[in-house]
């Protein structure tokens, strides 16, 4: 599967703000200050929107965040959108740690940031608006 990435701009992410993405714990990934904040596409080769990363620096790291589509979502696309990620983190802040939470519900993204060499660091246990969700913190260094 051949994936691109791009990054976004103002205009576009208001574009996309419609979407829902299934990943971490941004149901509404969009939704955050652009100016702090660095957002990329993530399509396949025909052009589909795959997911949205974004990246925010926290000075001592890089808080990576990913959504992906729901038509990407059950494909066996998730392990290619994952290596797309790293290499996207990788690239833009090579010699940065990527810290990414993700709900510990999402077994495949998990298995799948592992094999990339995401390391487990803890679990907790938040309220967000609906609900109370059990979390994971990965670290990439």
């Amino acid at each position: 599967m051949k994936l691109t990435t791009t990054e976004l701009n103002e205009k576009q992410l208001k574009q996309l703000s419609g979407c829902r993405f299934c990943v971490g714990e941004f149901d509404n990934i969009l939704s955050f200050d652009i100016k702090n904040n660095r957002f990329f596409s993530v399509t396949d080769e025909y052009g589909s929107l795959c997911a949205v990363i974004r990246l925010t620096d926290n000075n001592d790291y890089i808080m990576a965040d990913l959504g992906v589509a729901p038509n990407s979502y059950n494909k066996d696309h998730e392990k290619y959108i994952v290596k797309k990620f790293k290499e996207e983190c990788v690239l833009h802040y090579p010699l940065r740690k990527i810290v990414i939470q993700i709900k510990s519900s999402e077994e495949r993204i998990l298995k799948f940031l592992e094999l990339e060499g995401f390391i487990f660091m803890k679990k907790y246990i938040r309220q967000t608006m609906t609900e109370t969700v059990e979390f994971i913190i990965l670290e990439y260094c």
